[in-house]
């Protein structure tokens, strides 16, 4: 739609074009992290119900400021593509949803479309601790179940792709840190000889410190 608004500044007369856009449709798509250049998110002419031959007068593209830096629209067939792989943990912190909001602009005649993004995560990341080791003294009578408290690993994935349990294992396939334990030994065992009697011989003036 247009609308033109007379505007009269220091006696002189001006005229001031307002173009205002035709706000039609929000679109939605999802997607992977990490895929490839030119990887199709979606048809956004054919879910408009836009005509192809008609896709290069109508001049496609995505508004500048809206994530224009991952996302282009192809001029030929009317799909929103990824222009660069996109790291989800990058764009977004944190386990909630990931949505890119863009605004696509079409001419002849004006219209904007919203299109939303989500960027599902991908278990692209394994998780780490802070140290490559750790260290625990634990009483050797310490009782079955007695728990010790390891520092949390980081893990930038989210949802089901981010840390869920811990387990000890010998599995050589995986990259494994160290936690070191000492053992720390209590007075509960008394001092014992190998026999219960000792016979030796000795001479009566035999001298003192003698072994």
């Amino acid at each position: 739609s247009f609308s033109s608004v007379y505007h009269k500044h220091n006696c002189a007369d001006s005229v001031l074009l307002i173009v205002a856009e035709q706000v039609l449709a929000e679109l939605r798509y999802s997607i992977p992290e990490e895929v490839n250049e030119g990887t199709a998110v979606g048809y956004i002419a054919k879910d408009l119900g836009l005509d192809k031959a008609s896709l290069v007068d109508r001049r496609f593209r995505v508004v500048p400021g809206s994530k224009e830096a991952y996302f282009e629209v192809n001029s030929d067939n009317g799909a929103l593509q990824v222009r660069r792989k996109i790291d989800r943990e990058e764009i977004c912190h944190g386990s909630g949803a990931c949505l890119m909001e863009l605004k696509i602009l079409v001419e002849n005649p004006l219209e904007m479309h919203h299109v939303v993004v989500d960027i599902a995560d991908v278990n692209d990341h394994y998780p780490s601790f802070s140290e490559n080791e750790q260290t625990f003294e634990i009483a050797e009578h310490s009782s079955l179940g007695t728990r010790f408290q390891l520092d949390a690993a980081r893990d930038p994935d989210a949802g089901i792709n981010s840390i869920r349990t811990y387990t000890l294992t010998s599995n050589d396939h995986f990259d494994i840190e160290i936690i070191q334990i000492t053992v720390l030994d209590i007075n509960d065992n008394r001092p014992s000889f190998s026999q219960n009697v000792y016979q030796v011989e000795i001479y009566e003036n035999v001298s003192v410190g003698t072994v």
